[in-house]
């Protein structure tokens, strides 16, 4: 089953993962000197814009992997409610402007609502499908990159932290620091999202 075909294969994922992660933290150095006016659009930097990328990446593997294999419905379904839910909460600024105050709040309970049909509907493959995640290396990448981008990101931005080790504190370099960890996290999340499509496609070519 292991050979060193498979092992140079692996290998060479695991470097162009790493070289990403490398690339990305030049982004930080790039967003540093733009200057936006914040009545005018919020967040709209490249940092933010990656994670928008990622998202929209990870979301259409997980519309491919749920189609093409009915049996992983039940955890693509949960990523995809999920992803577009974080969509409209990253995007809650454009919302709030084009259509009205927390309309966000609105979409998010539909999105939510769809989610649980969702879950009803492939109710019976949800043990198979949640047991055969647990198992594939893309599940530790996964839940590495939720916890990085959705708690440690978090308190690494509140203010408390950095007032306490800045002499004169700068909110910008809060919220630089908050955004490059949650980009980093994104980031796991889309190579987790990888790894589970190649384990996935990998299963349907071996013959049972």
């Amino acid at each position: 089953m292991y050979n060193l075909d498979h092992i140079i294969k692996v290998g060479i994922r695991y470097i162009i993962y790493g070289i990403v992660i490398l690339g990305l933290t030049q982004i930080l150095f790039i967003d540093a000197p733009l200057t936006i006016d914040p009545a005018e659009i919020k967040e709209a930097t490249i940092t933010e814009w990656l994670q928008l990328l990622f998202l929209l990446i990870m979301f259409l593997i997980h519309y491919y992997l749920g189609r093409s294999n009915s049996t992983v419905a039940p955890i693509t379904n949960f990523f995809n409610v999920t992803i577009v839910m974080i969509l409209i909460r990253e995007l809650d600024w454009f919302i709030d402007k084009k259509i009205m105050a927390d309309a966000w709040l609105g979409f998010e309970l539909v999105v939510f609502i769809i989610g649980v049909a969702l879950f009803i509907k492939h109710k019976d493959n949800v043990v198979f499908a949640l047991g055969q995640f647990i198992s594939l290396p893309g599940f530790g990448i996964i839940v590495s990159g939720f916890f990085t981008s959705f708690v440690f990101a978090p308190m690494l931005g509140e203010q408390d932290i950095w007032q306490m080790v800045m002499d004169g504190f700068l909110k910008s370099v809060a919220d630089a620091a908050e955004e490059g960890v949650e980009l980093l996290g994104y980031t796991l999340l889309l190579i987790g999202t990888i790894e589970y499509f190649i384990s996935i496609k990998a299963m349907k070519k071996v013959p049972s």
